[in-house]
């Protein structure tokens, strides 16, 4: 096994053997900042059908990955267990997709009905997925919750990210929930540089996705809910979302309560997609900070692209010796005018 590998193990969980890692082509390790994710993409070169017929992979098999770039920056020392969702294909090349196991189990169907009364957010997900850690950010007790039986526990925990106005995700050590806005408020972990020949971390290729208008036709509107003591609530108007609501058709939510309402249009937007040089150290909900640099004296730099922004994603790819990362950075949403 070569020492610059990104993955050095990977072990099949119902036959207890071991893959080769000499027959791995390509690698994609992807962390997002949703339920999403983690996901992990695989081709494999199997010309003894060792994979195939040996250890005879189908879907909902469980992988044990282990992954360390410690030949690089030695940012990254993951072990996690990864489900196969889709059974690899027929002949000598075969391709795996895979999702965090955590995840996925919160995607199966619950077999009881759990109900959490004025329970906080950690507790909520701490039971729901119990034996993690959880690292949660400041969210009021203001709301019930319930998983029905026959409904998936992970459509209650995007709904309690929703109204809470957070992103929840699974990370390496374990569940964090936190809002964009205190995500956006931590120091930069790294700057990256564009255009800057010997910077240390450097922007090889970028784009800029367009969003502004979907998560405007989604994100503001006039949130209202009925509560059985006041009637019918809605959202304040205050802050730059909220107050061009009024512009937009209303929107009916179940919650009664105003603080409720008034997370929901809280939104980002992918401002950046990058690929740049593997580093391991980058995960989603870390803030970036970034420099574009211009060839023209009078104007060094390009104002126009973000400065500063939170990993929405980040995908670590592996291919022949080479070692690769494609950032999708978030910035808050701000309606135009």
């Amino acid at each position: 096994m070569a020492d610059d590998n990104l993955f050095k193990k990977f072990v099949h969980i119902r036959s207890g053997k071991e893959f080769d890692i000499g027959f791995l082509r390509e690698s994609n390790y992807i962390e997002t900042l949703g339920l999403d994710g983690p996901k992990l993409m695989m081709s494999w070169d199997d010309p003894n059908r060792y994979l195939k017929d040996e250890l005879q992979i189908r879907e909902q098999d469980e992988i044990e990955a282990h992954l360390s770039d410690d030949w690089a920056l030695d940012g990254m020392n993951v072990k996690q267990k990864f489900t196969v969702m889709v059974d690899p294909s027929a002949g000598r090349f075969l391709k795996f997709n895979l999702m965090a196991s955590p995840v996925f189990k919160l995607k199966m169907l619950s077999d009881k009905t759990r109900i959490f009364r004025q329970r906080g957010v950690a507790e909520i997900i701490g039971a729901i997925s119990a034996g993690f850690k959880v690292d949660a950010g400041k969210f009021p007790v203001v709301e019930d919750y319930h998983c029905i039986a026959g409904e998936r526990p992970s459509a209650m925990l995007r709904q309690i990210a929703g109204e809470q106005g957070g992103h929840l995700w699974f990370g390496r050590e374990g569940w964090h929930i936190k809002t964009l806005s205190a995500l956006f408020a931590e120091e930069p972990a790294f700057e990256y540089h564009y255009g800057k020949p010997g910077a240390d971390f450097q922007i090889i290729s970028f784009t800029r996705p367009s969003q502004q208008s979907k998560i405007q036709e989604q994100a503001v509107r006039g949130f209202s809910g009925w509560n059985d003591v006041l009637g019918r609530v809605k959202a304040p108007s205050a802050g730059p979302v909220l107050s061009r609501a009024s512009k937009y058709a209303p929107s009916l939510n179940a919650s009664q309560n105003v603080q409720t309402l008034g997370n929901r249009p809280t939104s980002s937007r992918i401002a950046i997609d990058f690929q740049t040089h593997g580093n391991g150290f980058l995960t989603p909900g870390m803030v970036l900070k970034l420099w574009w640099h211009r060839a023209t004296p009078d104007r060094p730099l390009d104002e126009s692209l973000p400065d500063k922004v939170v990993i929405s994603s980040v995908a670590h790819f592996y291919s022949a010796q080479k070692y690769y990362c494609r950032v999708k950075g978030a910035v808050p949403f701000e309606p135009t005018a």
